[in-house]
């Protein structure tokens, strides 16, 4: 066992209630009886999201499936212990409604001889600190994703489970957090936190940014000369020997007490003074106390004495069936194949789409962790994610076009659409507008800020929307509201109109806009409203055809579509379908898999009865139809989608179009 004498603290949510337990676990060394059990010290903590009361099954789950996986690696065990909470997070969401799901994030880490060895799935912090250096950080999600789904536990896709082994040195720190991640924070914010002496109240601060349900671990390996300051709400998580009492060469060697009957915490009224950077940090240091609760422990050896015998007469029988106990190897990778092999043939038969999904997710995490080292389960592997995609809808796009876009410094794009063959694109950080050539593939300047148009300079753009056109023998056109308040129009011809409304001095700040060929939408951010203005006839005023009076959440709409009726996108995943003057309209919204919780961009055409949801996070184009049924979905490799702003579908063509800072991606469909 390791002879490393580490502290450890739980820090629990600042903004959390006192009386609820932080979302963490802690366990000293176990001893294993008659059931082979992992003995290393462990500790977990998790991110939950959604409804709160279920950490403590996650919990006992990851833990248990630690201890289980006593004939494997450590970090094979750490990892099978993700997937048990995973598995438990995702069996509880299939028996929940879909708004009542819920998903993790969590840290797992055990002691071994040579160091601590910590795996993370999901979004998480993990910072090692070198004295009163930071040294390194590991953020990120466990991966860079996996291909079809969020790495978060809990989902319908198996999580992706990165590992990693820190060897501390005496003064060292590490600082686990799930919920969060590097990029959020600047390295001389975690350079503050874990400089000597660890300031748990900054710990407590960093969690302002994570999910209510979070909780940190902080593991601390003390110097010689810090070794006596330890107070609440610190934990002695781990023994070395000198702390055990020195011994001198003529004092017999005797073995070392069971780390179960130790002491895990030392009863200190009060606390350092360092560990209360703020408020909300001391009470969640004070609060910290209750960790202890968690670390489990078992009775004195004095209460075990009469079951010595009893216990001689069962390891004997251990012994004896030991001959008929599996090992790892051949028989392990068989039974994964066998089993897993059994839910794919039960998931083709099942007509029960839910059903079928849930039974090939099961085979893919147990076929997993072998298919490095067998054909046969590669095989299986592949063909469960293949008839998962088909149950799904899940079209995977492999071979994307890309346009390169050299929009130079503060280049910011907002929007794209297709005229003619050519694409305009919007850029609101630079404040122009391009358009594409077709011949040099390159972008060349249509607008530009200080340009005379019918007299006046024109301003910086604003919004815009595409006015498709209606049959043949019309055009479509690109309308542009500018902070002038006024529409420039633009023809596929080079014409260019511009206008003021005549009721233009009531807008407050303009948002998201949408067209048909006869109605341009401008939806008023701060009055709350959206405003209707005839897009063929220059110079007309607009009418108000929706307001926040009967769709509340109307001036946090992040993007406007429309085919005739009105589609409001929300940063939450939500949408609302209105009819402009009438209110809003029922719209049934039913994702298999995992519902949208990031989209950015919304796509709708007047001649067409579908809408497009661009979510990068997930590097996913959901197809739904108008009354809200599911399609199918585009999951695009990550690099090409997880910068993505805006979306255009050209049906007719079977072109679907990404805009990114960097390219546009093009991609052919049927």
């Amino acid at each position: 066992m390791a002879d490393l004498p580490f502290r450890i603290a739980v820090v629990p949510h600042p903004l959390s209630d006192a009386g609820t337990p932080p979302p963490a676990l802690v366990a000293g060394t176990r001893r294993s009886w008659l059931r082979p059990s992992r003995p290393e010290p462990f500790a977990a903590s998790i991110s939950m999201t959604g409804p709160v009361g279920f950490a403590d099954e996650v919990l006992h789950e990851i833990e248990s499936g630690f201890r289980r996986a006593s004939r494997y690696t450590v970090t094979t065990s750490l990892s099978r212990a993700l997937l048990a909470g995973h598995e438990a997070v995702r069996h509880e969401n299939s028996l929940s409604l879909a708004e009542h799901s819920r998903c993790a994030s969590a840290v797992v880490a055990a002691v071994r001889p040579n160091g601590l060895y910590v795996a993370r799935s999901g979004a998480a912090l993990v910072a090692p600190g070198r004295a009163s250096d930071v040294w390194g950080t590991v953020g990120r999600a466990a991966s860079d994703g996996p291909s079809d789904g969020s790495p978060e536990m809990g989902r319908e896709s198996p999580p992706q489970v990165a590992s990693e082994l820190f060897s501390l040195e005496p003064g060292d720190v590490l600082l686990l957090v799930p919920g969060i991640t590097s990029p959020t924070m600047r390295a001389t914010t975690l350079s503050t936190v874990l400089r000597a002496p660890v300031n748990l109240g900054a710990v407590a601060e960093l969690l302002k940014s994570a999910p209510l349900e979070t909780a940190a671990l902080v593991v601390w390996w003390p110097s010689v000369d810090t070794a006596d300051e330890i107070d609440e709400p610190w934990m002695i998580w781990t023994h070395s020997s000198a702390e055990r009492g020195a011994r001198t060469p003529e004092q017999p060697i005797a073995e070392p007490e069971p780390l179960e009957d130790e002491p895990v915490g030392r009863p200190v009224d009060g606390l350092p003074a360092a560990l209360y950077a703020t408020e909300e940090g001391a009470k969640a240091t004070s609060r910290a106390r209750s960790a202890a609760v968690r670390i489990p422990g078992i009775a004195a050896w004095s209460r075990a004495l009469p079951l010595i015998p009893l216990g001689i007469l069962a390891v004997l029988a251990v012994v004896l069936l030991q001959g008929d106990l599996p090992f790892p190897g051949t028989g392990d990778i068989s039974a994964a194949v066998e089993d897993g092999g059994g839910l794919i043939q039960q998931a083709v038969a099942e007509s029960d789409r839910d059903a079928s999904v849930r039974q090939l997710s099961q085979a893919i995490v147990t076929l997993d962790p072998y298919a490095d080292r067998s054909a046969e389960a590669r095989a299986l592997l592949s063909q469960a994610h293949t008839v998962r995609d088909q149950r799904l809808g899940i079209v995977r796009v492999a071979n994307a076009q890309r346009l390169p876009l050299a929009g130079g410094d503060g280049f910011r794009p907002a929007g794209v659409w297709k005229a003619d063959g050519e694409l305009f694109i919007l850029d609101l950080g630079g404040q122009l507008l391009y358009r594409t050539d077709p011949s040099t593939r390159g972008l060349s300047n249509v607008l530009r800020p200080g340009e005379p148009v019918e007299g006046h300079p024109l301003g910086q753009p604003v919004t815009a929307a595409w006015s498709p056109p209606r049959g043949a023998n019309t055009n479509g056109q690109l309308m542009v509201v500018d902070h002038t308040r006024s529409v420039i129009v633009l023809g596929p011809d080079g014409s260019v109109q511009r206008w003021w409304p005549p009721d233009n001095a009531s807008w407050q700040r303009p948002g998201p806009s949408a067209a048909t060929y006869d109605d341009f939408f401008l939806l008023d951010s701060e009055r709350g409203e959206i405003r209707r203005y005839p897009a063929r006839t220059p110079g007309a005023e607009g009418s108000v055809v929706a307001s926040a009076a009967e769709e509340p959440r109307l001036a946090s709409a992040i993007d406007l579509a429309t085919d005739g009726n009105l589609y409001l996108l929300y940063a939450d995943g939500e949408i609302a379908k209105l009819a402009p003057g009438s209110g809003r309209l029922p719209l049934d919204i039913a994702i298999p898999g995992r519902p949208l919780t990031a989209p950015v961009a919304l796509f709708a055409h007047p001649d067409l009865d579908r809408l497009w949801v661009l979510e990068p996070r997930e590097a996913r184009v959901v197809e739904l139809t108008t009354d809200g049924s599911y399609v199918r979905q585009y999951v695009f490799p990550p690099d090409l989608a997880e910068d993505a702003v805006a979306l255009h579908v050209d049906a007719t063509a079977g072109e679907l179009r990404l805009l990114t800072p960097q390219q546009v991606v093009l991609v052919e469909f049927e």
